[in-house]
């Protein structure tokens, strides 16, 4: 857990769709993180709807290769941030200018702005690099009256991925965010939580066993989806 102990848990895993609020699928899992989840949460989507959603939305938990891979494999646009994006999204050393995740980044151009003005470009993989990753860096760093709280050690450089879908997603976020696209994540997703805590009265799973918990959770999903119904249609419960 966050404060160090360890408890017997679950992770519990939602999707919601943006248009309505519905929860589309649920799974309790034993993983430790995030990292493969999506795949099965995904298949599980398609599986309801009887198609590929055209979107989805998640959180930097969620960005591995291989989950990139699959969801493309899907026909499914992935809105992932990576961990500079994230950290500027949360305010993540917002008192710091001269911070990565503080640098706009020029879709087009593929490199970073800095407070001096200087374009902190990709100058591609280094031929004698042994981590595959593809290196930015600024050229006036010398020139640079912040130099000395910026870069004290030379030019700034900046290390990521070499992977052509990691490059994509970064420009999809960034575009989902623009057109706050990416605000439904968090009004759907996490208030999905708050929801079944707070105004559903569920704090936890009551059921032991993991298909016991997910049963659990899933009668929680259908509860509150029949709610939205209701509210949607304005339609009056009869109880007999």
């Amino acid at each position: 857990m966050k404060d160090g102990t360890s408890c017997y848990a679950y992770t519990v895993q939602i999707v919601r769709d943006i248009k309505t609020g519905f929860t589309i699928s649920q799974r309790v899992t034993q993983e430790k993180n995030d990292k493969n989840t999506l795949e099965f949460a995904l298949d599980d989507v398609i599986m309801a709807l009887g198609k590929s959603p055209r979107y989805n939305l998640a959180d930097n938990g969620y960005l591995d290769g291989r989950s990139l891979e699959y969801t493309y494999m899907r026909n499914v646009v992935p809105i992932i941030p990576n961990t500079t994006q994230s950290m500027a999204r949360n305010g993540t050393q917002k008192d710091n200018p001269h911070a990565k995740c503080n640098m706009r980044y020029d879709i087009i151009g593929d490199h970073y702005l800095c407070a001096f003005r200087d374009k902190i470009r990709n100058i591609g993989v280094p031929e004698n690099s042994k981590s595959n990753k593809t290196v930015y860096k600024a050229s006036k760093c010398s020139e640079c009256p912040f130099q000395e709280d910026c870069a004290p050690r030379g030019f700034k450089t900046f290390h990521e991925i070499s992977h052509p879908l990691f490059l994509d997603t970064k420009k999809n976020f960034q575009v989902a965010n623009e057109i706050l696209l990416y605000k439904y994540r968090g009004i759907f997703s996490e208030g999905g939580f708050g929801t079944l805590r707070h105004a559903r009265q569920y704090p936890d799973l009551r059921r032991r066993g993991k298909s016991k918990a997910d049963l659990d959770l899933k009668i929680e999903a259908i509860v509150d989806n029949l709610i939205k119904i209701r509210d949607h249609l304005k339609a009056i419960l009869i109880t007999i």
